[in-house]
């Protein structure tokens, strides 16, 4: 068992370096407007939700 300072343990491997905690998120519009000032648009927002769930 490895452990990584401030990163949580997820049920599942978590195969990128999450720095928006998707896995907080059920829906990709709540995550899109919690980090509004960091995406482009909304899609660009549900790419990055989809891709690293």
């Amino acid at each position: 068992m490895h452990s990584s300072s401030s990163k949580r343990n997820y049920s599942r491997d978590d195969k990128s370096m999450d720095m928006y905690d998707v896995y907080d998120y059920d829906d990709p519009e709540d995550f899109y407007y919690d980090h509004v000032d960091e995406f482009d648009d909304i899609q660009d927002a549900e790419d990055y939700w989809e891709e690293n769930r």
